[in-house]
């Protein structure tokens, strides 16, 4: 064989090669919006690409691995492509335009699903999505929670905004350790009873009025009840773990139940009733404390409070501030005169000329015992 010859069957063994090579290549990748990714991906992020919408999810029905698969605030509106990716176990489709689960309800390994801020209704499709351990429809316009009920490996449930009013669904999940029910029409928590592992819940803006059901949550760290109807927190006695209590803006006026709670730290009973804090004289880990707005004269429970780092009394009628002085933690404060209580809870919207933000807030320690120092020479 001439050389000239040799030359040319080499190229035509690579061209045809090149031939052989490609098709291979092409089928073992997907691209979408300009990102390609392996068939056998694991994990495919497209949060927040900015790609043009609407977006075709297509390509991502030929991957045959993945586990995670992210695209929120994408202009993405329908899942099909996803309802075969029986590997799928994290999808967050959270601040984009799906409407409709239906794809995903054979995708029995889903362990997470994050829908936030969607259109979403019907939970249906998720009937039967028994490995589901976090779930969170927060700012979707859920309707009924009943499809839920068989998801007793529920870890993690966040409802907002949302017209809800039974709970009774969630009664099975015994395991549940945070709860969110936030801005909703839920009144009555008896579902909640004998839920152990519940370590957060939040209710803040739901008309909820007996926390009785959370008397047995004896792993309870974080509790938001603020702007409920909640009145009585006599239920909350035996709750020893609770590090975190929110009642802003409730009924509240007597705080006695908490005189126990020696590992209370963050403590926000602002615009309620309270009137005695003695019950808090003995709570030496509490760090920071919102008395705003209360009828708190007396601040000399907190003396001996050693690790206080922030106190906000604005609005309330103190008028000693000298046991201050001695929290040797205490590098933030809040005194003054802001919006009154009945302006605050008012439905109508307020006037900006009737905020009277007359208050100021003094931060780090050596602006604070300035200003302290000042108030005691007065």
């Amino acid at each position: 064989m001439t050389a000239d010859r040799r030359k040319g069957f080499a190229g035509r063994l690579i061209a045809a090669l090149a031939l052989a090579v490609t098709p291979v290549q092409a089928a073992d990748t997907i691209t979408l919006g300009g990102q390609t990714f392996a068939r056998d991906a694991e994990t495919v992020d497209l949060a927040g690409a900015n790609l043009p919408g609407p977006v075709d999810l297509a390509p991502l029905s030929r991957l045959t691995r993945v586990k995670t698969i992210y695209l929120n605030d994408l202009a993405v509106a329908n899942l099909t492509p996803l309802a075969g990716l029986a590997t799928l176990e994290d999808l967050d489709i959270s601040d984009t335009q799906v409407g409709d689960l239906a794809p995903l309800k054979g995708l029995t390994d889903l362990k997470v699903l994050r829908a936030t801020r969607t259109p979403v209704e019907d939970l249906s499709p998720l009937a039967g999505l028994t490995e589901l351990e976090l779930l969170d429809m927060a700012e979707a316009p859920v309707r009924d929670l009943a499809p839920l009920a068989a998801l007793t490996r529920l870890r993690d449930l966040r409802i907002s905004d949302a017209p809800i009013a039974d709970i009774t669904p969630l009664k099975g999940m015994t395991g549940l350790r945070k709860l969110d029910l936030v801005r909703t029409q839920v009144r009555d928590l008896p579902a909640l009873a004998g839920m152990t592992a519940l370590e957060k819940v939040s209710l803040q803006q739901s008309p909820v009025r007996d926390l009785s059901p959370l008397a047995t949550a004896r792993g309870l760290k974080w509790l938001n009840a603020s702007y409920t109807q909640v009145q009585d927190i006599a239920p909350l006695t035996g709750l020893a773990a609770l590090e975190r209590l929110e009642l802003t803006g409730t009924h509240v006026a007597d705080i006695a139940p908490l005189g126990s709670m020696t590992g209370m730290v963050n403590l926000e009973i602002s615009f309620t009733d309270v009137a005695d804090i003695a019950p808090l004289a003995g709570l030496k880990g509490l760090r920071v404390l919102g008395l705003g707005r209360t009828e708190v004269r007396d601040i000399s429970p907190l003396r001996g409070l050693p690790l206080l780092r922030m106190v906000s009394l604005t609005g309330a009628p103190v008028s000693d501030l000298s046991p201050l002085r001695s929290l040797p933690a205490l590098e933030e404060l809040a005194v003054g005169q802001p919006l009154s209580k009945e302006k605050y809870r008012a439905l109508d919207p307020v006037p900006v000329t009737d905020l009277g933000l007359d208050w100021t807030r003094y931060r780090g320690r050596a602006e604070v015992e300035r200003f302290l120092a000042g108030a005691a020479g007065r």
